[in-house]
C-alpha cells in the first residue's frame, strides 16, 4: 500500500494535484482507487502509462464516457479471453 498526499492552493483543486501525487508515490504493483473528482482523462492516461490498474468512479453526468465504459465492458464480455471481471456501478 502507497499513501501520500499533496498541498495544493487555494485557486486549485484535486484535478491538478492527482497527477503531482502519482509523480511521488510507488504505484507498481498497486490499484489505484480515485473519486469521481479525479475521474479525468490525463489522470486515467497517467495511471494506464504506468500499466498499474485502477479504479475511478463515473458519476452519471458525463453521459459519453458512461457509453464508453458500457462498449468497453461489452467488448471485453464478447471476447475469448475471460480471465477477468468487469463491475459497473455508475452514481
Amino acid at each position: 500500500m502507497s499513501l501520500g498526499q499533496v498541498r495544493f492552493n487555494e485557486k486549485s483543486n484535486e484535478i491538478t494535484a492527482i497527477p503531482a501525487l502519482l509523480e511521488t508515490l510507488f504505484i507498481n504493483g498497486n490499484i489505484i482507487t480515485i473519486d469521481a473528482m479525479g475521474t479525468q482523462t490525463n489522470i486515467a492516461n497517467r495511471i494506464i502509462d504506468n500499466k498499474v490498474d485502477y479504479i475511478l468512479v463515473e458519476k452519471e453526468n458525463q453521459e459519453q464516457l458512461v457509453e464508453e465504459i458500457n462498449e468497453a465492458s461489452r467488448k471485453r464480455n464478447n471476447s475469448a479471453a475471460r480471465n477477468h471481471s468487469v463491475l459497473l456501478k455508475i452514481a
